[in-house]
Formats: C-alpha cells, structure tokens, sequence
C-alpha cells in the first residue's frame, strides 16, 4: 500500500494476487488505490502508464535487399523498410554467414569481412520490444581486396 506522496515501486506491470490493487497518479500528484481482479498498473508523474500487455508481434520481414561489394574487403547492404504495428522505431540485425555482424538503426549498412571471399548476408528487423522478424532475402557477395 502506499501513502499520499509515497512512490510507486520500480516494477511495473504483473498481477497482485488475489486482491488485485492498482496503483494509479491521481491528479493531484498523489496516487490512488482501487482494488479490481485486473493487472496492477503503476503510472508516473508524466501520466504514463505500461501494461502487462506485452507487444508480441514481430515486425515485417525486411525486403528489397541488396548488396555491392567495394573495395578494400568493404560490403555495402541495403535494404526497404520493415513494419511494425506498435512503433515506427526498429533495429536490424546484419547477419554475414549465418552470425551476426551488426546492428542498425537505418536501412543500410557496411560490413568489413576479415577474409576476401564470397558471404551470404542476411537481415532481421527488431522492434522495441525485442520481436524479431523473418529473415530476409540471402544476398551472396564476392569481396576483394582491391
């Protein structure tokens, strides 16, 4: 329980047992109590609130993949742009070979392979929630040294 002008602790989100209390900024900078069989609900100052409904869904897979080999070991990626229904904000994870190389917050990136060869490139978008999308297209890339 908590007492006017008490805060509401870290957690946020998760259920309260059987008496189900919800925790809520009242409008006068205080915070309420209510009992309900709902999910507890902590809200901050600024009126925020998170639920224990997670997003779970993950993102398009990205498509229009592409790829050119440059010079000096050099690879630049590109790709369009993933979707995702909760937030505008993705991340894409570059893959050479099978494992990750990087991490980027826009549709393109450059990969610098230690060996001059051929590498198959991949990519995953990732939303703020941590959902993961479908793998894209495999590009194959010849790098050379010059």
């Amino acid at each position: 329980m908590f007492r006017e002008g008490d805060s509401p602790p870290a957690r946020v989100g998760g259920r309260c047992g059987a008496t189900g209390l919800i925790v809520a900024n009242s409008p006068s900078g205080g915070y309420q109590r209510a009992v309900t069989s709902a999910l507890v609900v902590f809200a901050t100052s600024a009126g925020a609130a998170a639920t224990a409904n997670p997003d779970t869904t993950p993102p398009t897979t990205p498509g229009g993949f592409d790829a050119a080999a440059l010079a000096y070991r050099r690879v630049m990626l590109q790709w369009d742009d993933a979707r995702d229904d909760t937030t505008s904000e993705l991340r894409f994870y570059v893959y050479r070979d099978g494992r990750k190389v990087g991490t980027a917050v826009r549709t393109a990136y450059v990969d610098r392979p230690r060996t001059v060869g051929t590498h198959r490139y991949t990519v995953r978008a990732v939303d703020a929630a941590g959902n993961i999308s479908g793998v894209s297209v495999a590009i194959t890339v010849v790098t050379r040294y010059r």
